[in-house]
């Protein structure tokens, strides 16, 4: 425990040393992208309006709604970890302070979970998906409210989300159909 704790002081230490007044409002930019999951959700949608990309929209969306149920309802209430602002005396939070837990971070794992989706149907979207997925996830620890382990947690769930919404997608998608073609022989 005590190498995580160090290993947390060393890298949030460096993300607030980098703070300066040209980089807070890209950081604070970049970290809104991330807010409920809103930027990946308006690409998912954005990927429905064209039959290519249709499917990746589904299972964009999909991974967005099951990280975010998965990391709020579950996982932050399970560990509790304060946010470092709470716990570190020198952290202070240059955003709105979260009042909910930190680890693991929710902006990281809906940005892993969408990105992860992404690559895996477009390697060309995928890369721009994951270079911005990545400056999400460190403008959480470079603001305060996050510790890099809630980073790398998110980062990982994330990709698991990602990985077990693109299995999921086919079995709703045979599942519904099954229901819809049930409903309408109960209707005949």
């Amino acid at each position: 425990m005590i190498y995580i704790q160090a290993f947390d002081a060393f890298f949030l230490h460096m993300a607030i040393n980098m703070r300066n007044p040209v980089l807070n409002p890209i950081m604070t930019f970049i970290t809104n992208l991330g807010t409920l999951g809103a930027i990946w959700l308006v690409i998912g949608i954005a990927f429905l309006f064209y039959k290519k990309t249709r499917e990746m929209g589904v299972v964009v969306i999909l991974a967005i709604v099951l990280s975010g149920v998965i990391n709020s309802l579950v996982l932050k209430n399970i560990f509790a970890r304060p946010r470092p602002f709470t716990e570190v005396a020198w952290v202070n939070a240059i955003i709105a302070e979260p009042s909910d837990y930190s680890f693991p971070s929710g902006h990281t794992f809906a940005s892993f979970a969408a990105a992860y989706v992404i690559l895996k149907y477009n390697k060309k979207y995928g890369g721009a998906a994951y270079i911005v997925a990545i400056l999400i996830a460190f403008s959480r620890v470079y603001l305060g409210v996050h510790y890099p382990t809630d980073i790398i947690a998110g980062a990982i769930l994330g990709t698991v989300c990602g990985a077990c919404s693109i299995k999921l997608y086919p079995k709703l998608l045979h599942y519904t159909k099954n229901k819809k073609h049930r409903i309408n022989n109960l209707l005949i």
